[in-house]
């Protein structure tokens, strides 16, 4: 059992440790090592202005997306901690946040509460597709 301090909102697990990533309500990320009957935390940073509601690490598990009632898709560098893009282009929450499951496109797929589905290009730092649906999109695959 890990002690957050906080009501989680979007967990995600490390795709080769035996880490994980908590979002809280107060806006912190919490980078955990997970042990035996609980964990540590190694890092935290503040990571939006508003609850993290979804979030994903990439393939190889050094990028982390972050989707927020902010209205922003945001990529952090897993083991420095910082921001490294800070999407913006939702015009309402942003429920879901996947990577391309091959890293070499380097591309981040996010969905929001107004039904748009938006590809992030993270070397152009652009959005390269837009799509629109009847209702809210809350899961990508």
């Amino acid at each position: 059992t890990l002690k957050t301090g906080d009501v989680v909102t979007s967990l995600a697990l490390h795709p080769h440790r035996l880490e994980l990533i908590t979002a809280s309500r107060n806006q912190l990320l919490k980078q955990w090592v997970v042990e035996d009957g609980g964990g540590t935390v190694r890092r935290q940073w503040k990571a939006h202005d508003l609850a993290v509601v979804d979030m994903a690490f990439d393939a190889t598990g050094t990028m982390l997306a972050t989707g927020s009632a902010d209205r922003t898709v945001k990529i952090f560098d897993v083991e420095n901690g910082y921001c490294t893009h800070n999407f913006r282009g939702h015009e309402e929450v942003v429920k879901v946040v996947c990577f391309h499951p091959d890293s070499q496109h380097m591309k981040v797929v996010s969905g929001g509460e107004e039904g748009a589905v938006r590809v992030w290009d993270l070397q152009t730092k652009r959005c390269v597709l837009l799509s629109s649906h009847l209702g809210a999109v809350t899961s990508l695959a």
